[in-house]
């Protein structure tokens, strides 16, 4: 029989030495424009982690700034096989192969990680906020939310975590 492990709270703390290549300084492309308007007005999509419809951002995938540092093929085969969000790879394309020809189309790879099969809608909360963030945790952490049950919260903000350690004391 295998024992419990007791309900807890771990820190973490990532320190991460970002190696970003050169890139054209940051502006909002037309196709980025596009992407964004295609899904946040015409198909309505919500907030990926919570569904909230109230401040609305489109989050790259894989980074524009990480763009010359990144083979299209295997951003293709990234987003076609493992993080299709909203659906449209598998919508437009057959394999990662025919994404990889549409995204090798476009003058640099900025534009081609501007398209909408980059873009992930999250709320500003859950895209910027540093504690529920996709920009403030890791990947595992960002996974939990994504297939969390109703009402669990895989991460807390440092006051919920002390407010539950406080709460726990002793048990």
């Amino acid at each position: 029989m295998s024992k419990v492990v007791k309900e807890h709270i771990q820190k973490h703390t990532i320190t991460e030495y970002e190696h970003i290549p050169e890139h054209d300084e940051r502006r909002e492309t037309l196709e980025f424009k596009n992407s964004k308007h295609e899904l946040e007005s015409i198909e309505h999509l919500g907030c990926f982690i919570c569904g909230t419809m109230n401040y609305r951002e489109s989050h790259h995938i894989i980074e524009r700034s990480d763009a010359n540092g990144s083979d299209l093929k295997k951003v293709a085969f990234l987003l076609f096989h493992f993080r299709d969000y909203h659906g449209h790879c598998h919508r437009d394309f057959k394999s990662a192969d025919e994404l990889y020809a549409f995204l090798s189309k476009f003058e640099t790879p900025e534009l081609a990680l501007d398209t909408l099969y980059n873009q992930l809608i999250l709320c500003a909360d859950h895209h910027r906020g540093m504690s529920i963030g996709i920009h403030g945790m890791s990947a595992p952490m960002f996974d939990a939310w994504l297939v969390r049950k109703d009402g669990w919260e895989p991460t807390f903000t440092l006051n919920e975590a002390q407010k539950w350690l406080s709460s726990h004391e002793g048990k």
